[in-house]
């Protein structure tokens, strides 16, 4: 049994987060994003691991090595240029060989029950399982309708109408797969899972299975994703008033649901609420933050106000600003 963890994306929807650091690496509850993904492949007894990579590949292998400290041994793609997920994972056939391959992606939190999905992807005789889960606004992601022995018998890419909507499950990127389902990618094509292989082998009558997750599963696509991620994940590890060790914060602020990392400081008076305080990053007094992610070494003048903000690296916002909805470049000064 191998695993392919797909690390390629761009993460322009987080951006200027993703300016100066790949997406995988954007720290959620205090630990980089990709390491859920294979901290619950070595839990499933998964001790080999190809990880894709196509944007500032060498972050990735920097920080992973050769995966001893993960207890697993890990290996590369990069590819020169985008294949699509499915395109991505093909061409890890000559590392894969006939094994079953586990898929998951790197910029998801799954923190879940990967032997479970496993075993149920081996009793169903599928040549790929698909993990689901139940959502309440499907209108953003790829729903799959079963049948009552848990075949997926149709898709539909993020449904538009009610009508559309037959189903509440859906994809949530993480697979297993037999070497029969990777060899139907056109060698060396840009290939999508969900737009192209899986309905691919749903019209050749090959037999796909859906099974839901047992675990925590969250798409951290956009800044407001990585705040709420932060805050179930902490909720659920019991850690209710977010990261602190290193930061300091004033005993007349006021922090709230805020991860406040190592370096972070609040000055006295300042309303932090529903943000993430990267290193060093700091709010002065009287400063009023909602829904907000600052960088590190970012600084938030005093008296300002910014709601759903994200501020990139090393810039500032000036005392008394009003900001709505807007991202600061890295080394830019706003307001």
């Amino acid at each position: 049994m191998k695993a392919v963890v797909m690390a390629g994306g761009e993460g322009t929807r987080l951006r200027p987060l993703t300016l100066d650091v790949p997406k995988p690496f954007i720290r959620v509850a205090g630990k980089p994003a990709i390491e859920y993904a294979l901290e619950a492949l070595v839990q499933a007894g998964v001790k080999d691991i190809i990880v894709t990579t196509f944007y500032k590949p060498e972050r990735l292998i920097q920080h992973l090595s050769g995966g001893a400290r993960l207890n697993a041994r890990i290996f590369y793609s990069v590819e020169d240029q985008a294949m699509g997920t499915a395109g991505g994972v093909a061409k890890c056939l000559p590392l894969t060989g006939d094994d079953t391959v586990i898929v998951l992606s790197a910029d998801v939190i799954a923190d879940v029950n990967v032997k479970a999905l496993v075993d149920a992807h081996k009793k169903s005789g599928a040549v790929a399982t698909m993990a689901l889960t139940r959502v309440e606004n499907v209108s953003e992601f790829g729903i799959v309708g079963l049948d009552e022995t848990g075949r997926i018998v149709r898709f539909k890419e993020k449904p538009k109408t009610k009508e559309e909507a037959f189903s509440n499950l859906i994809n949530t990127g993480i697979y297993v797969l037999e070497p029969e389902a990777l060899r139907a990618v056109p060698e060396g094509a840009t290939f999508d899972f969900s737009k192209q292989l899986f309905p691919k082998l749903l019209e050749d009558g090959k037999r796909l299975q859906g099974v839901e997750l047992e675990g925590f599963w969250m798409d951290v696509g956009r800044p407001s994703d990585l705040i709420k991620a932060s805050t179930a994940l902490g909720a659920k590890r019991g850690r209710a008033d977010g990261l602190r060790e290193g930061a300091k914060i004033d005993a007349k602020a006021r922090l709230a649901r805020t991860d406040a990392y190592s370096g972070a400081s609040v000055e006295a008076g300042a309303s932090v609420e529903d943000c993430i305080l990267y290193d060093g990053a700091r709010v002065e007094a009287d400063a009023v933050l909602g829904m907000t992610i600052l960088a590190p070494d970012a600084v938030v003048g005093k008296g300002a106000r910014l709601t759903d903000c994200v501020v990139g690296r090393g810039a500032r916002v000036k005392p008394g600003a009003t900001l709505t909805g807007q991202k600061v470049e890295p080394g830019a000064t706003a307001g």
